[in-house]
């Protein structure tokens, strides 16, 4: 019977112990975290090597003729023309960064996780103050799933205290999708 009771207590000593780590957000939360990070390490690896590529080939157009019009004097063939639609210009500002911003010169989101409530997107997260003053206005947050703008949710702040944080949800109007999410945080100041 003493085994018994040393088994069930450690036991009990264990689930306690699981049970603070995932309220808290360091254990379930944190192994999420440190794997976005890594996914978002990548991104910005694939980004730098755009972005290399991009400034050889505008280094490669810079030793281009002069006539930008012409590709190739001796057959007179002329450039291809943009074809991308306005929609299609607009579209390409609504695609992700390659990682996630959660923090302004005024805000810092922590500890966000996205969650489906009622089939509807939500981000839950810590929202601190860390401006040095008090702060109204609206906090907008950006949801990007799959490379794609899905949804931006709003709250308004009211006199908010400096240095403090508080848990918020930004609720979206949009269904929960299954994806790969960023979220860019952005303030706009008001009375």
């Amino acid at each position: 019977m003493t085994i018994g009771w040393i088994v069930g207590g450690v036991a009990l000593a264990l689930m306690g112990a699981w049970f603070w780590l995932a309220l808290s957000g360091q254990g379930v939360l944190a192994s999420a975290e440190r794997e976005s990070a890594a996914a978002n390490a990548e991104l910005l690896a694939e980004q730098e090597a755009a972005e290399a590529a991009a400034e050889a080939e505008a280094q490669k157009a810079e030793d281009a003729p002069v006539n930008p019009e012409v590709v190739d004097p001796d057959l007179d063939l002329e450039a291809p023309k943009p074809t991308q639609s306005k929609e299609q210009q607009s579209k390409a500002a609504e695609t992700a960064p390659a990682l996630s911003d959660t923090i302004t010169d005024e805000w810092e989101l922590n500890g966000w996780s996205v969650l489906s409530k009622d089939g509807k997107l939500v981000v839950s997260g810590q929202l601190a103050n860390i401006s040095g003053e008090s702060q109204s206005g609206e906090v907008t947050l950006a949801i990007y799933n799959n490379g794609e703008l899905a949804s931006t949710a709003a709250l308004n702040v009211v006199d908010f205290p400096e240095n403090t944080f508080e848990r918020v949800e930004f609720v979206s109007k949009e269904a929960w999708e299954a994806g790969d999410k960023i979220l860019v945080l952005d303030f706009t100041p008001g009375g």
